[in-house]
Protein backbone atom coordinates (compact mmCIF):
# COMPACT_ATOMS: atom_id res chain seq x y z
CA UNK A 1 0.00 0.00 0.00
CA UNK A 2 1.50 3.60 -0.62
CA UNK A 3 1.85 5.48 2.20
CA UNK A 4 0.82 8.69 -0.03
CA UNK A 5 -2.78 6.89 -0.77
CA UNK A 6 -4.29 9.51 1.55
CA UNK A 7 -2.09 12.57 0.88
CA UNK A 8 -3.94 15.61 0.38
CA UNK A 9 -2.60 16.32 -3.06
CA UNK A 10 -3.07 12.68 -3.75
CA UNK A 11 -7.04 12.79 -3.15
CA UNK A 12 -7.66 15.66 -5.65
CA UNK A 13 -5.33 14.01 -7.98
CA UNK A 14 -7.76 11.18 -7.34
CA UNK A 15 -10.75 13.23 -7.38
CA UNK A 16 -9.93 15.14 -10.38
CA UNK A 17 -9.28 11.80 -12.71
CA UNK A 18 -12.61 10.44 -11.28
CA UNK A 19 -14.32 13.38 -13.04
CA UNK A 20 -13.10 11.77 -16.37
CA UNK A 21 -14.85 8.79 -16.20
CA UNK A 22 -11.89 6.95 -15.82
CA UNK A 23 -13.26 3.66 -14.00
CA UNK A 24 -9.63 1.76 -13.16
CA UNK A 25 -7.53 3.38 -9.98
CA UNK A 26 -4.96 1.17 -8.70
CA UNK A 27 -1.88 1.91 -6.82
CA UNK A 28 1.05 -0.49 -7.14
CA UNK A 29 3.54 0.41 -3.98
CA UNK A 30 3.62 4.60 -5.19
CA UNK A 31 2.37 4.40 -8.20
CA UNK A 32 -1.06 5.79 -8.88
CA UNK A 33 -2.59 4.41 -11.95
CA UNK A 34 -6.04 5.70 -13.40
CA UNK A 35 -7.15 4.08 -16.89
CA UNK A 36 -10.34 3.05 -18.61
CA UNK A 37 -9.02 -0.65 -18.72
CA UNK A 38 -6.78 -1.37 -15.56
CA UNK A 39 -3.51 -0.90 -17.34
CA UNK A 40 -1.21 1.59 -18.55
CA UNK A 41 1.82 0.20 -20.53
CA UNK A 42 3.04 2.22 -23.24
CA UNK A 43 1.31 1.05 -26.79
CA UNK A 44 -0.74 -1.90 -24.87
CA UNK A 45 -4.06 -0.90 -25.95
CA UNK A 46 -5.00 1.34 -29.03
CA UNK A 47 -8.15 2.55 -27.59
CA UNK A 48 -6.87 2.69 -23.98
CA UNK A 49 -6.96 5.86 -21.67
CA UNK A 50 -4.60 6.49 -18.81
CA UNK A 51 -2.27 7.97 -16.81
CA UNK A 52 0.61 6.35 -14.36
CA UNK A 53 1.78 8.67 -11.58
CA UNK A 54 4.70 7.79 -9.29
CA UNK A 55 5.04 9.54 -5.95
CA UNK A 56 7.75 10.23 -3.88
CA UNK A 57 6.89 14.09 -1.50
CA UNK A 58 9.95 12.85 0.29
CA UNK A 59 12.69 13.84 -2.08
CA UNK A 60 14.74 16.27 -1.18
CA UNK A 61 16.51 16.72 -4.47
CA UNK A 62 18.77 20.11 -5.02
CA UNK A 63 19.32 19.28 -8.90
CA UNK A 64 15.89 17.96 -10.28
CA UNK A 65 13.51 18.50 -6.79
CA UNK A 66 10.94 15.98 -8.72
CA UNK A 67 8.52 15.06 -6.06
CA UNK A 68 6.00 13.69 -9.08
CA UNK A 69 6.97 11.03 -11.84
CA UNK A 70 4.26 10.95 -14.72
CA UNK A 71 5.67 7.47 -15.82
CA UNK A 72 2.80 7.22 -18.82
CA UNK A 73 0.24 8.71 -20.38
CA UNK A 74 -2.02 7.37 -23.07
CA UNK A 75 -5.39 8.52 -24.73
CA UNK A 76 -7.16 7.08 -27.70
CA UNK A 77 -8.97 10.47 -28.19
CA UNK A 78 -7.17 13.40 -29.32
CA UNK A 79 -6.34 16.18 -26.68
CA UNK A 80 -6.78 13.38 -24.31
CA UNK A 81 -3.33 13.65 -23.17
CA UNK A 82 -3.50 17.03 -22.49
CA UNK A 83 -6.79 16.91 -20.09
CA UNK A 84 -5.44 14.30 -18.10
CA UNK A 85 -1.85 16.11 -17.33
CA UNK A 86 -3.70 19.08 -16.99
CA UNK A 87 -6.15 17.76 -14.28
CA UNK A 88 -2.76 16.64 -12.89
CA UNK A 89 -0.95 19.58 -13.03
CA UNK A 90 -4.12 21.75 -11.57
CA UNK A 91 -3.62 20.09 -8.68
CA UNK A 92 -0.09 21.16 -7.77
CA UNK A 93 1.19 23.78 -6.29
CA UNK A 94 3.74 25.91 -8.91
CA UNK A 95 7.00 25.23 -6.59
CA UNK A 96 6.43 21.35 -6.75
CA UNK A 97 8.49 19.99 -9.48
CA UNK A 98 7.57 17.27 -11.59
CA UNK A 99 10.23 14.65 -14.04
CA UNK A 100 8.57 13.07 -17.05
CA UNK A 101 9.20 9.11 -18.08
CA UNK A 102 7.39 8.54 -21.11
CA UNK A 103 8.44 5.53 -23.25
CA UNK A 104 5.68 6.40 -26.07
CA UNK A 105 6.75 7.20 -29.80
CA UNK A 106 5.60 9.73 -32.09
CA UNK A 107 3.53 12.43 -30.87
CA UNK A 108 5.08 12.31 -27.26
CA UNK A 109 8.52 13.67 -28.86
CA UNK A 110 5.92 17.26 -29.49
CA UNK A 111 3.61 16.63 -26.38
CA UNK A 112 6.05 16.87 -23.72
CA UNK A 113 7.96 20.37 -24.69
CA UNK A 114 3.88 21.77 -24.95
CA UNK A 115 2.88 20.73 -21.45
CA UNK A 116 6.24 21.91 -19.88
CA UNK A 117 5.43 25.46 -21.60
CA UNK A 118 2.19 25.74 -20.30
CA UNK A 119 3.28 23.98 -16.44
CA UNK A 120 7.41 25.19 -15.94
CA UNK A 121 7.21 22.65 -13.03
CA UNK A 122 7.30 20.06 -15.32
CA UNK A 123 11.65 20.27 -15.40
CA UNK A 124 12.51 17.15 -17.29
CA UNK A 125 10.70 14.97 -20.02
Amino acid sequence: MSKYRNHPIVREIINGLSKLNLPKITWAKDVLVASLDGECQANTDPVNVCIALHFNFDLEDEEYGEHMQIVTVESCINGGGTGLVSVVMDCLSEDMTVCVYDSTEGEAKNFWPKMAAKYPNIVRY
